[in-house]
């Protein structure tokens, strides 16, 4: 069984590196590089508190667009890309502020396991985008200064809400429930 996992393992993997040397102009990627270190920056302030954004983003090119590159069992949503995901909220603000200039570009190189089909997701954040992540961080700060001796707020409404995801879900959700199989 071992042997049957590492060599799907590598198929994956030779896939995913197959399809970034095809689809991915790597070239491009060594001229004007800006590879960044881990960077940290204020992303809100409530009376004496602060909460400090801190990450690496993957590749900051030389047009000051971030890149991100990921693999995936299945091709993301370009919707929901757009409108929810925090990844390039973040790494847009925080290369904004590391570099101090507006950054606002920012694009998922996704290698599509087993085959190494690649999606770009092309997504923009500005200004309205990095003061929405400011307030969200801001209602996370409240609750947890106000909630110190409660029981932290739950919510399940996610896939990753599962023993096969989530190594607290024994002492969480798994005290309540069993995970139910699909219809």
């Amino acid at each position: 069984m071992k042997v049957k996992t590492t060599d799907t393992l590598f198929k994956h993997l030779s896939a995913c590196i197959n399809a970034f040397e095809r689809h991915v102009d790597c070239r491009r990627f060594l001229t004007g590089a800006r590879w960044r270190p881990r960077s940290l920056a204020r992303l809100a302030r409530a009376g004496e508190w602060s909460v400090i954004l801190e990450g690496t983003p993957d590749y900051i090119d030389p047009f000051g667009h971030v890149w991100d590159w990921k693999t995936a069992s299945s091709t993301y949503n370009g919707h929901e890309a757009a409108n929810w995901m925090i990844q390039p909220t973040s790494y847009t603000y925080l290369a904004t502020k590391v570099s101090q200039q507006a950054i606002h570009d920012f694009t998922y190189a996704i290698a599509v396991k087993p085959h190494g089909d690649m999606q770009f997701i092309d997504v923009t954040r500005t200004e309205k985008d990095w003061h929405w992540l400011s307030r969200i961080a801001i209602g996370a700060l409240m609750m947890t200064r106000t909630m110190l001796d409660q029981p932290w707020p739950v919510n399940h409404a996610h896939y990753l809400c599962s023993p096969h995801w989530c190594a607290h879900w024994t002492d969480c959700r798994g005290k309540y429930l069993q995970e139910r199989e699909e219809p």
